[in-house]
């Protein structure tokens, strides 16, 4: 099984050798040689390295995901496989099909995990409001007409950070938006490799978003992130950008230990069997099926 994640942060060219990985950071004469199969992430934070042709199609074939970053060092893409399923067309179908109750039950069965994931990160760090909103999760219909979600997410945030908000520019946001892009990316390509259409969402239908499916099932694993996020905050005086040292931590989120089946697994591991298990719903028309991740407790 894969373990690795490959963080490129200096100017370097990454070709492909014998199925192996080869880094070669020509100003300090660094070569390293890495096999594929070990590898599960590449981060290319900067933007003057080079990767060969080669090294790109050999990527998808060991389902690697490659992200690389915008001139802000923030991630901004990922390598998807294309046509990852043998049996894609029916996989999209079947997604394309989808009744608009089953829909509506798994997006409850998603925010209901969500809203219980937000209570027990304010249980961790003692915040009185975690009893109210591990009791509007009760309160969740299907579909979550009443949005429900909404009024959790004002009294998480404020429980949290105070007077704060999701737009603000400030070095809580770069860091939860610099989380977020991680996972987000992951499910993006478990999708991917699972024959699903991402842009087809369960509740998320934005025209301008091509990863909607990809933003539903990141609601599942936001608390996972912000739980990491105020673990940096505790460690780091006030800045006002991300260090390398605080996007290592970041990225690290992939290998940290959720519940799955009462069973503990890394967050990049559970996102393929959460994805697998919402393709057997859909096949089955059971939202039963879905299987959610939950923290340690």
């Amino acid at each position: 099984m894969a373990w690795r994640t490959i963080y490129i942060i200096n100017k370097c060219k990454l070709s492909l050798k014998d199925n192996n990985l080869i880094y070669n950071n020509f100003e300090k004469g660094d070569i390293l040689k890495v096999p594929l199969d070990d590898i599960d992430v590449i981060m290319l934070e900067n933007n003057y390295s080079t990767i060969t042709t080669a090294l790109l199609s050999q990527l998808p074939e060991y389902n690697i995901a490659l992200f690389t970053c915008n001139n802000f060092n923030v991630p901004n893409s990922i390598m998807c496989p294309f046509n990852g399923h043998y049996r894609h067309l029916l996989i999209a179908k079947l997604q394309m099909n989808m009744s608009e109750p089953l829909k509506k039950r798994l997006w409850k069965k998603i925010i209901q995990r969500k809203i219980e994931g937000q209570s027990y990160v304010l249980q961790i760090f003692q915040k009185e409001e975690a009893k109210l909103i591990d009791n509007l999760r009760h309160k969740v219909k299907s579909g979550d007409p009443s949005n429900v979600e909404g009024y959790s997410a004002s009294i998480y945030w404020k429980a949290l950070f105070g007077k704060f908000t999701r737009n603000d520019d400030n070095f809580i946001n770069a860091c939860l938006n610099y989380g977020y892009s991680i996972v987000r990316g992951v499910i993006c390509r478990t999708l991917s490799v699972a024959g699903l259409l991402p842009a087809f969402g369960i509740f998320h239908c934005n025209q301008l978003n091509q990863f909607n499916l990809a933003d539903d099932f990141l609601e599942i694993y936001r608390p996972i992130v912000d739980f990491n996020v105020i673990k940096i905050l505790q460690e780091t005086k006030e800045k006002k950008e991300l260090t390398h040292n605080e996007k290592v931590k970041l990225l690290n989120i992939l290998n940290f230990s959720v519940l799955l089946n009462n069973f503990e697994i890394n967050v990049l591991n559970s996102v393929e069997i959460v994805i697998d298990s919402f393709v057997r719903a859909i096949k089955n028309n059971d939202y039963k099926m879905l299987e959610i991740i939950d923290f340690i407790k």
